[in-house]
């Protein structure tokens, strides 16, 4: 992975998942669609991953959410507070097949959207 800083989140940052992990910001790469986050757990030294999409808000857990692993928040720094999709493995294909999810995702949110709505009856003149 290419060691990218963004403005959002950068290098040596320490962030936490939604149950209060804490993880060494490793590396960050900046795709389409969002913030492709790798990072040291802060006592153990394991590995962990983040999918910080640009549009999703931060939420509870929610296991398993559209296909992803899990859904919740990331804090980096404290402070700032990011809506993330999470998994325990390093992802094949790297940013582009993450990329690739997120853009199933959206479809698969914005069908049930359209489902979830009501029909209008017409009824004839």
């Amino acid at each position: 992975m290419t060691e990218q800083r963004t403005s959002v989140i950068e290098v040596g940052d320490v962030i936490s998942g939604a149950r209060g992990e804490r993880y060494t910001v490793e590396s960050v790469d900046a795709g389409k669609f969002g913030l492709f986050i790798q990072g040291a757990h802060c006592q153990t030294g394991n590995g962990g991953y983040a999918y910080a999409p640009y549009e999703l808000s931060a939420g509870p857990i929610v296991k398993p959410w559209y296909g992803w692993p899990a859904r919740g928040t990331l804090t980096v720094n404290d402070d700032l507070q990011l809506g993330c999709v999470g998994f325990d493995y390093l992802p094949f294909g790297g940013v582009s097949a993450l990329e690739q999810e997120w853009e199933r995702t959206i479809d698969a949110m914005r069908s049930e959207e359209m489902q979830s709505r009501p029909t209008e009856i017409r009824m004839g003149d």
